[in-house]
């Protein structure tokens, strides 16, 4: 007689085995293929054969499969091969049929997207078999980037690592782009630098112009992990650019390799920057330097009422330049970025901003453009006109940009403004426009993704209440956000859809090797393409009912130990209900009746957790 065995202890042995099957897979032991698949190199340039690449494991794990990530502007078949730890490669198909190299063979002969057997020969013996394919892109430009240690390892420890090396880029049409020392590589970023596909910032030994951009020294590399639809950005920065920010950052589409190792498609991006060729306002980081013995960063920093609104954080600076009054670039942050920043201060209110440029801002500057956005944002509070010290036009157009793709952290870090001198201009700007990748369906939080939303920039931890109190308190304010809309960014999103999107992702959705690299796969690129394309066509629905129909707003004030400002048309679902901090479930602080996400809104509610 059989006994029947518990059910937990199989699910207990079950699960085990699972466990253990999942971290072998991660863990993968060394084999001796290893060695010799990391010694085969094709190379990609005539001009030194430091420029090459290698084979890549397959980090699906679904198979054994190596594979060779080929740029679009090489073809195998007309450049060499070599490899160490054996007399020759053969390559065999699934009939049989096999081709032999030999070191510096053209590597001829192969088909692409063909899975084959590629074996490590000494004369007649095969040492190794590994499976092996190749795949190559199409019609975008290449980075090879060498670093002097051979490795990315220590870059890769901690975003402040740095090296120094060499980088090629070729054009899509194979053309020499650029070539010259490298003189930094280093990570960059905030969440994105957490995840395995890493941000890098680059600097080059000159300024120089890449892929059509204008020349400069420091570059970006996106690595765009949160979007694999690759258009949020550019989208997002075709708009700002239409609704005619200054400045805006362009960026080209790349294959990135680092000693030989194919990293993926990444867009090259210009910095955010004081700059002649980028934000050309005056640079008073060189004005200081100019005037002090030492270099700024040698001086001491000094700080008044640290931690509390109103403070102030700068340099004591034996001297200043006689105009103080410009160019300063800042930013819009929250703490645990705000205090990385050795410049910065806080509003009356605790809004915290960094002072990018000068990055080494004496005690004097600090509190002269402290001053101008207290001036700022007590007139926003107070619904007075703020011409005098910011160009509205820009406000306007930084919220409605923010506000129409739905930015999860807008109003909070990454949110720019800038002033130059009083000579040139007296007002402050907002902009220029940078980092979209969570924005356009894609925030992570259902109620900043909600179409039928306005949220004033107020939705992220810490968000900024300076453009709620402009549009709440202004007529003026508002009467211009709505021209702004129906006469540019209305027009600039139907050209998004019909033209920009089909163009920006053209290249994404026809890259078979960044999927292959990076475990996901082409159909959801172009299905991600799609989710940017209903939120633009329903977002866009909203905004002509609110901006062209005038159609009556509703306003929720969610008060909890961070407040969020929604707003919705009157007599409408209140729709996805935000959280904040620990807080899901909401009454209606006046009547005490639940909020749920069908509650119809017919007047303004102020809403407090439900206890």
């Amino acid at each position: 007689m059989f006994r029947r065995m518990s059910i937990i202890p199989l699910i207990i042995l079950f699960s085990a085995m699972i466990v253990l099957g999942m971290t072998l897979m991660k863990r993968r032991e060394p084999k001796q293929s290893d060695e010799l698949t990391a010694n085969v190199k094709l190379n990609i340039s005539s001009i030194n054969k430091q420029w090459s690449i290698g084979l890549s494991y397959d980090k699906n794990h679904n198979s054994d499969t190596w594979y060779m990530y080929v740029p679009s502007m090489i073809d195998p078949a007309n450049e060499k091969i070599s490899f160490k730890g054996c007399s020759s490669l053969k390559i065999e198909d699934i009939d049989g049929n096999v081709l032999e190299y030999k070191n510096e063979d053209k590597f001829a002969g192969l088909t692409e997207g063909e899975t084959y057997y590629l074996h490590f020969c000494n004369k007649d013996e095969i040492l190794e078999t590994v499976k092996f394919m190749y795949l190559r892109s199409e019609g975008v430009a290449a980075a090879f980037i060498t670093t002097d240690s051979g490795s990315m390892d220590y870059i890769n420890e901690n975003k402040n690592n740095y090296e120094k090396g060499n980088i090629l880029i070729l054009d899509k049409d194979g053309s020499v782009n650029y070539l010259g020392a490298l003189k930094k590589i280093s990570g960059r970023g905030n969440t994105s630098w957490e995840k395995d596909k890493k941000p890098y910032a680059l600097k080059l030994a000159h300024n120089a112009e890449l892929l059509g951009m204008n020349e400069a020294m420091n570059w970006v590399l996106l690595s765009n992990y949160y979007d694999i639809s690759f258009i949020r950005n550019k989208v997002t920065k075709y708009l700002g650019k239409k609704l005619g920010f200054s400045y805006n950052t362009e960026s080209q589409y790349i294959d990135l390799y680092c000693n030989g190792v194919y990293f993926g498609l990444y867009e090259l991006c210009e910095k955010v920057e004081v700059e002649s060729t980028r934000l050309n306002i005056t640079d008073l980081e060189e004005e200081n330097t100019l005037v002090n013995v030492k270099q700024p960063i040698e001086y001491d920093t000094v700080s008044v009422n640290k931690g509390e609104p109103g403070e102030r954080v700068g340099y004591d600076l034996p001297w200043s330049p006689k105009d103080i009054t410009g160019g300063y670039l800042i930013e819009k942050n929250y703490s645990n970025r705000y205090t990385r920043f050795p410049s910065r201060f806080r509003t009356d209110a605790g809004e915290k901003y960094v002072i990018r440029s000068p990055r080494h801002a004496s005690m004097e500057e600090v509190d002269y453009i402290a001053g101008v956005m207290q001036k700022i944002e007590d007139g926003a509070e107070a619904g007075e006109d703020i011409s005098e010290y910011a160009d509205v036009k820009s406000f306007a157009d930084k919220y409605l940009l923010e506000e129409f793709v739905a930015n999860e952290a807008s109003g909070a870090t990454s949110s720019f403004f800038y002033k130059d001198s009083d000579k040139i201009d007296s007002k402050v700007y907002a902009g220029p426009a940078w980092d979209y990748d969570k924005c356009l369906g894609n925030a992570m939080k259902d109620f900043i993704d909600d179409t039928e939303h306005l949220n004033f920039l107020t939705a992220h931890t810490q968000g900024t209440r300076l453009f709620y109190n402009l549009y709440k308190n202004s007529e003026s304010y508002r009467k211009l956000v709505s021209s702004e809309y129906k006469n540019v960014l209305r027009p600039a999103i139907l050209k998004v859809l019909s033209i920009k999107i089909p163009e920006y992702a053209e290249v994404p959705e026809s890259d078979e090797m960044d999927p292959m690299n990076w475990t996901f796969t082409l159909d959801s690129v172009k299905e991600t393409r799609a989710v940017v394309e209903e939120f633009i066509k329903d977002r866009m629905a909203f905004f002509d009912r609110v901006f062209i129909d005038n159609e009556e707003l509703a306003y929720i004030h969610f008060e909890a130990d961070e407040t969020i400002e929604l707003a919705v048309i009157k007599g409408s679902e209140i729709g996805a209900l935000p959280t904040v901090g620990d807080v899901k479930n909401w009454v209606n602080k006046d009547t005490g009746e639940k909020i749920s996400e069908t509650t119809i809104v017919n007047g303004d509610i102020t809403a407090v957790p439900a206890e």
